[in-house]
């Protein structure tokens, strides 16, 4: 039980930790690397901030006039987003919720195994080396089975 609440609660702080990558991302672009230096990488080791990061996020993606900048700071944190969502949508839902229902074990499975599994393969989709390899392998196989 130690272990699995230890490893939620490293899931959880890294998914704030994300929050706040991409905060200051999307608001502070050209602040960006004198911002984030080894030493505010080793804070964010050591302790936990703040939560509302989020929700910062998705006011400034609200407030940008154009679609192609709103587009571009939704593409940068969209991944963030959705992997988040699952997570905590999922988890204040089994733990809010009367004990005994039906779908509660599917639930907990959701949060417990599905969203860990998801992070990888959510962030190397957004590596565009990545995207190229997985391309050029479905090409690959297409022109395979179309010679035979």
């Amino acid at each position: 039980m130690f272990i699995f609440n230890s490893l939620g609660a490293t899931e959880c702080y890294l998914l704030l930790v994300l929050a706040f990558d991409r905060d200051l991302a999307i608001n502070s672009p050209l602040r960006y690397s004198a911002i984030m230096r080894k030493g505010i990488c080793t804070q964010f080791a050591v302790a936990p901030f703040i939560v509302d990061f989020y929700t910062h996020i998705i006011n400034s993606i609200l407030k940008i006039t154009g679609n192609e900048g709103k587009q571009k700071a939704y593409s940068t944190c969209s991944s963030d987003l959705f992997v988040t969502s699952l997570f905590f949508g999922v988890a204040l839902v089994v733990y809010f919720r009367p004990t005994g229902s039906e779908n509660e074990k599917f639930l907990a499975h959701i949060y417990m195994v599905l969203t860990p599994h998801l992070n990888p393969l959510i962030y190397t989709f957004r590596n565009s080396d990545v995207k190229m390899a997985i391309t050029n392998s479905v090409l690959k196989k297409i022109y395979l089975s179309c010679s035979l």
